[in-house]
């Protein structure tokens, strides 16, 4: 669902939210939090997440074209 919400730029911040949470569950619970070796990638998706939820959807976002007062 997350990677749904980030693709089209609907509810950006949202979508990061549960990215960042499920990924991090998957680092440090499933991975046993080595996030830097062993190819744990699900953790540069968490570092992902927390840039989209600070930088928020684009001007082609759906977001942009629902809600153009935001700004």
């Amino acid at each position: 669902m997350a990677g749904i919400l980030l693709t089209l730029g609907l509810l950006t911040r949202v979508g990061a939210l549960i990215c960042i949470g499920t990924l991090a569950y998957i680092t440090f619970f499933v991975g046993h939090g080595k996030f830097w070796y062993e190819d744990q990638h699900p953790f540069m998706f968490v570092l992902f997440g927390v840039l989209f939820f600070f930088m928020g959807p684009g001007k082609w976002s759906l977001d942009a074209l629902l809600f153009p007062n935001k700004k």
